[in-house]
């Protein structure tokens, strides 16, 4: 058990999408990942990131792959806007080309 005056991390941050995106902006990040339940709901939210210039990356790392879609494509297409995809295993594959206009 750790002390209790010990923050323990697991290297993810939670933070609002507009506080990330002027940290992405003001510190000339490339872009931002966010997770892919949150885009599939706000799907708004890609053109929302895409219109500031940034390059955006959903994160599928904490989907359970389930033994019926085992043999489905392990990188299926992806929603327009979005440059890239992190799955499992910290494997992180982008578009042929990223679009940051």
């Amino acid at each position: 058990m750790a002390a209790p005056d010990i923050i323990q991390s697991h290297g993810r941050r939670s933070t609002s999408i507009k506080e990330a995106v002027r940290v992405a902006q003001s510190n000339n990040f490339m872009g931002l990942i966010c997770c892919s339940r949150l885009l599939d709901m706000l799907p708004a939210l890609v053109d929302a990131i895409k219109s500031h210039g940034l390059v955006l990356v959903t994160d599928k790392s904490s989907e359970a792959t389930s033994a019926v879609n085992s043999m489905a494509d392990p990188f299926p297409k992806l929603p327009k806007g979005v440059d890239g995809v992190l799955k499992g295993h910290s494997i992180l594959r982008f578009n042929e080309s990223i679009d940051m206009e």
